[in-house]
């Protein structure tokens, strides 16, 4: 049985809405890193561990509504530093 690559490509792309735009090129790329403010590196960090702690036990999954709120304050920390 032949496998039509090209289709099976092109159905990955569908379904994922992957393309070759999606891909950072290089040249692109920020060449200096963002300077972080510790106390804000320090807040991620923590939320980071709070949210793994969590995890770790058992009692708690990903959709539980303590893990999606930390989730969803560490996307925020996150965004504050690329924006910075």
């Amino acid at each position: 049985m032949a496998v039509n690559s090209t289709a099976s490509v092109n159905t990955f792309r569908q379904q994922t809405g992957f393309t070759t735009n999606n891909i950072a090129s290089p040249v692109k790329e920020k060449t200096t890193p963002n300077k972080v403010n510790p106390g804000v590196e320090e807040q991620l960090r923590r939320l980071q561990d709070e949210r793994d702690s969590l995890l770790r036990t058992g009692v708690f999954n990903t959709e539980d509504d303590m893990i999606v709120e930390l989730e969803r304050q560490i996307r925020a920390v996150i965004e504050s530093i690329d924006n910075s």
